[in-house]
């Protein structure tokens, strides 16, 4: 037992923690690789593996968040090319408030799935999240585009959805308003 722990621990030292930087930043393997191409399985197993050395997942856990850092400036982007092509800039930016709600839904259950529900994780994606979300575009701030959107919901939100559809969507929003 006690030379199979010493064992396990050179293996690790010189597999894992020797090669795990390489490994992240593989161009088309590495973890942003996985994230770019929706392989959330095999990411899984590389958190797994990553687990097991000292600062893997530290180093994955920043991947992880500037790629959604990455993905919602894109969201930014497409809101301002919007407010840029349009006449009248309205308060009321439905296209923008599901996109977003999408993307935080998508990338809570991947942290879930993927990663276990681990809090540094959950930490980088609340961090990602008050960053794309304290960038205002146009007249209105992000607060003023969530409140509009949960205004609406509440005037016609029922005809469109259930009691518990609605009720989701409005906590859905309300975890966006958490992190302005």
């Amino acid at each position: 037992l006690h030379t199979e722990r010493r064992l396990m621990t050179a293996m690790k030292e010189e597999i894992l923690d020797d090669v795990a930087d390489d490994l992240l930043v593989l161009k088309d393997s590495g973890c942003s690789a996985l994230l770019d191409n929706g392989m959330f399985e095999d990411l899984g197993l590389f958190f797994r593996m990553l687990s097991l050395t000292d600062t893997g997942l530290e180093k994955m856990a920043k991947i992880f968040g500037n790629f959604i850092i990455k993905l919602g400036n894109q969201h930014i982007k497409k809101r301002k090319d919007r407010i840029e092509s349009a006449e009248k800039e309205k308060a009321d930016d439905p296209k923008f408030v599901e996109a977003i709600l999408e993307f935080h839904t998508i990338y809570s259950q991947v942290i879930c799935d993927t990663f276990q529900g681990n809090a540094l994780f959950q930490k980088v994606l609340k961090e990602a999240f008050e960053d794309i979300l304290s960038q205002d575009v146009g007249r209105y701030t992000n607060a003023e585009i969530l409140s509009t959107h949960c205004d609406r919901l509440l005037k016609t939100g029922e005809e469109k959805l259930n009691g518990d559809g609605l009720e989701k969507e409005l906590q859905k929003t309300i975890v966006l308003f958490s992190y302005l």
